[in-house]
């Protein structure tokens, strides 16, 4: 942090009065599947983004923001905080800028309307790279939520900031759904967290294996949220609330209600387990069963009609302001409602299998976790189809490599990282492997090769 401390001071000729900062992660196991209620489990690394602000000396009316970044290639952001709507946000722009001011009318919207907003200048460094599936942006937003709050004088609770960040995140346009904000508040050292999001967040710390260490690898395929999200992201959230509607269905629930309600498939799976007294978590394999009875895709039409409501409707709910753009057949628009649900439930299977492993004190059994890693990115990569050529190709490299147990995709995928679990005593030998193997052979990489292959150990959350 001194670094930063001095940049800024060297730039703006005054000292910073604190340092906000927040990690990036890597998710172990679990993806795509917070946004349909169930757990996860990352953990926090240790690349992160920090933000140095200072109080300006003349405040202004309206107040006046200014986000500066160290990484020239980020233009600076100016805006002022408006009586009305706080700050105006064009979406359709992919802009570094718009997780700032996402950020920070997700942190006032949690403010009372009470407190005057306050004139500030911001300088921004960070060491997480963008757009390789290890959170950057989740990263920019929460240090962004933190240095507007303490500005201005305000403390929030750690679940309160939680939330504040995935509103700030949502505010851009990319509806995740908070697994990367969690893990960069609630993370806890040489530990991963299992999250839950439902019914309320909450997370349990998971002791990870001694004989091992995880090791990250950029695959150079980058993949911005913000760009792709219609196609990719955002759709696949929309394809998991039509398939949430279909099992539904086939459970005579009342589709109206769970639209208003919780439009997710464990809350589905809390009726069933309400319904028939079932202990928390028991009603899984029933949904299961009913996922594997849905076909791999149905059109927006045939969908409407099993749910015996208005296609028009249901799209206009189904996207909620979301930029969504679903794949046609002979002109019709068809959602991947089986393959993307059984990814889901499958994925949720292995997540708690990950778990119980991990905390049986008695053995380290790293076959049995490299197993469902490797299980996990064949789910993505058939059934969510949210992997990359370049992405399989560099976690088969890193599955052949000396003391890998399993390697998969971490993050949202189409480009980015993989993480993969490899022997403490063979990880020389594997990062040297995969230099080779995919970094010159193949990448022909002439960068540093530690800013995209680097061994990483579980830290703290922001501050």
């Amino acid at each position: 942090m001194q670094s930063l401390f001095e940049d800024f001071q060297k730039k703006f000729e005054v000292v910073p009065e604190f340092i906000a900062y927040a990690p990036g992660r890597v998710n172990l196991i679990g993806e795509h599947i917070d946004y349909s209620g169930y757990g996860v489990l990352p953990f926090a690394i240790d690349k992160n983004i920090k933000i140095a602000v200072a109080i300006s000396p003349n405040q202004t009316n309206p107040p006046t923001i200014s986000f500066f970044n160290t990484n020239e290639k980020y233009p600076s952001v100016h805006f002022n905080h408006e009586p009305v709507g706080i700050v105006e946000i064009d979406s359709s722009v992919s802009h570094w800028g718009n997780y700032i001011k996402g950020a920070y009318k997700a942190a006032f919207d949690a403010i009372s309307s009470e407190v005057k907003p306050k004139s500030f200048i911001a300088l921004v460094d960070g060491s997480i790279p963008a757009g390789a599936g290890v959170s950057s942006s989740a990263g920019l937003v929460v240090a962004t939520v933190l240095a507007t709050t303490t500005a201005n004088a305000i403390k929030l609770e750690l679940n309160d900031l939680v939330q504040s960040s995935i509103a700030g995140e949502h505010n851009v346009g990319v509806h995740c759904g908070g697994m990367d904000q969690s893990i960069s508040v609630l993370a806890q050292q040489s530990h991963a967290l299992n999250i839950d999001f439902y019914p309320t967040l909450t997370s349990k710390k998971v002791r990870l294996p001694s004989r091992v260490v995880f090791v990250v690898a950029n695959s150079l395929v980058v993949s911005d949220k913000h760009v792709t999200a219609a196609r990719n992201y955002n759709l696949r959230v929309a394809e998991m609330r039509l398939a949430t509607l279909l099992v539904a269905k086939k459970l005579n629930l009342n589709i109206e209600e769970i639209i208003k309600k919780n439009w997710c498939l464990r809350y589905v799976q809390d009726i069933v387990e309400k319904k028939e007294s079932l202990e928390r978590g028991a009603g899984l394999p029933k949904i299961a069963d009913l996922v594997n009875e849905l076909p791999d895709y149905l059109s927006f039409d045939e969908i409407a009609k099993v749910s015996e409501v208005d296609a028009a409707w249901l799209l206009e709910k189904t996207a909620d302001g979301m930029a969504v753009d679903f794949d046609e057949v002979d002109g019709l628009k068809v959602a991947n409602v089986g393959k993307r649900a059984r990814h889901v439930i499958g994925e949720s299977l292995r997540v708690d299998e990950f778990v119980k492993v991990c905390n049986d004190e008695n053995v380290e059994n790293t076959e049995i976790l490299g197993k469902l890693m490797n299980d996990s990115h064949e789910s993505c990569d058939s059934l969510f189809e949210c992997s990359h050529p370049k992405l399989n190709e560099l976690v088969q490299i890193c599955r052949q490599s000396p003391g890998c147990y399993g390697s998969r995709l971490t993050g949202a995928g189409w480009g980015g990282c993989t993480i993969s679990m490899v022997d403490i005593e063979k990880v020389d030998r594997f990062v040297e492997n995969v230099t080779k193997e995919y970094y010159q052979e193949r990448c022909h990489f002439t960068g540093e090769i530690g800013d995209v292959l680097f061994v990483t150990r579980a830290g703290e959350g922001a501050g």
